[in-house]
């Protein structure tokens, strides 16, 4: 399956039903606006209230949703909020992350082929498992759908499972790198987090429409980890990387 940021990407395009006359157009933005305002000064509940008066109205709108879910997240309505994120992701008119109805016709065929040793490793149920609350963000993505070095653990971690479980070689967990193992064999040294970080932000100035605080704070934090010998760190970094990988050409 294909797992997607639920919880900390907004939604690029809503529109409303086509059905929706002026005047109900009028009663939703009152009500959607009010709802903002509220959002915006923190008071979650009253929030809630208001975009759930306009959803009463035209449901079809995905940033409406969004927001609910957001409203949710800060109430502690952790299930709520996800299926609110759901929706608001499905309900996106930029098709930009794999909608649920995708990803249950992944799910159809991978049990259609299983009597032919088709196994499903079902990426979106791990990084929910590898996310708070179980509701995939920023933890494990860059943006909308690429991953993070915590995402592509995650999935890697449970491919290995996968495929042990499948050539039948026993269990593999005994070998598996840690974490910061791993870090340290693809030379993830803060210069080279510190690039991709402002490669991503520069995507986003680009692309996407999006908040980039979260990006902003990370290389704020790991501009501070790199000091004035940041090449030689990189340098030991990549030689380090070669001295454990010696057989890897690539």
């Amino acid at each position: 399956t294909a797992a997607t940021n639920l919880k900390d990407w907004r939604p690029e395009h809503s529109q409303h039903r086509k059905e929706l006359g002026d005047s109900e157009l009028a009663m939703w933005q009152s009500a959607f606006e009010k709802g903002k305002a509220l959002e915006e000064s923190g008071d979650w509940q009253g929030a809630l209230a208001e975009y759930e008066r306009a959803h009463g109205i035209d449901s079809a709108y995905a940033e409406l949703h969004f927001r609910m879910g957001r409203c949710c997240w800060q109430s502690g309505a952790y299930d709520r909020a996800r299926a609110y994120f759901t929706q608001a992701r499905d309900r996106d008119f930029f098709r930009s992350r794999a909608n649920t109805r995708l990803n249950e016709t992944v799910r159809e065929v991978a049990q259609a082929y299983a009597d032919k040793g088709a196994t499903l490793v079902d990426t979106v149920e791990i990084l929910a498992d590898a996310s708070p609350h179980g509701v995939p963000g920023w933890e494990v993505f860059w943006d909308n759908a690429h991953m993070t070095f915590d995402g592509n653990y995650a999935l890697a971690s449970a491919l290995l499972d996968a495929i042990t479980a499948q050539i039948g070689t026993g269990n593999a967990r005994a070998d598996v790198l840690s974490r910061g193992a791993c870090a340290e064999r693809l030379a993830l040294t803060p210069p080279v987090l510190e690039e991709h970080i402002r490669r991503v932000m520069s995507d986003y100035a680009t692309w996407h429409r999006q908040p980039m605080q979260h990006l902003e704070a990370q290389l704020e934090e790991t501009s501070s980890a790199t000091d004035s010998h940041a090449a030689e760190r990189l340098i030991e970094g990549y030689r380090r990387a070669l001295s454990l990988n010696d057989s890897d050409f690539i």
